[in-house]
């Protein structure tokens, strides 16, 4: 492919849909983790502190809102696209403003998009 809109043209677009049922199977599971003990006085030195671990899930299960955050992920044009034997997921948004510049950003693994 040689250039960016054959490549968006040969790309299927879609939108982020997590099912109803997934989320309530991972309420679930967090709802019944079963906690690791951990020894006294070695903090993060032996794994994720506890104590952390279970205000994150506390957080995941009462005050996260996926639906929210997936509403504003998909405000973005998401396309999945295959290279040469290579699966490619990207946004295409186009520029604003009088002169738009192209910019390419990528990154790698386990590092996400979302952070730009």
């Amino acid at each position: 492919m040689n250039s960016v809109k054959q490549m968006r043209d040969a790309a299927n677009s879609f939108k982020i849909a997590v099912p109803d049922d997934v989320l309530s199977d991972l309420h679930r599971r967090l709802t019944y983790t079963r906690w690791s003990r951990h020894p006294d006085g070695v903090h993060w030195k032996a794994g994720t502190s506890p104590e952390y671990l279970r205000e994150l899930v506390d957080y995941w299960k009462k005050s996260y809102d996926w639906r929210y955050y997936e509403a504003q992920l998909n405000k973005s044009a998401y396309f999945k696209a295959d290279l040469d034997g290579i699966g490619v997921h990207f946004v295409y948004e186009r520029g604003k403003g009088p002169n738009p510049t192209p910019i390419v950003l990528t990154h790698g693994d386990p590092d996400s998009f979302c952070a730009f």
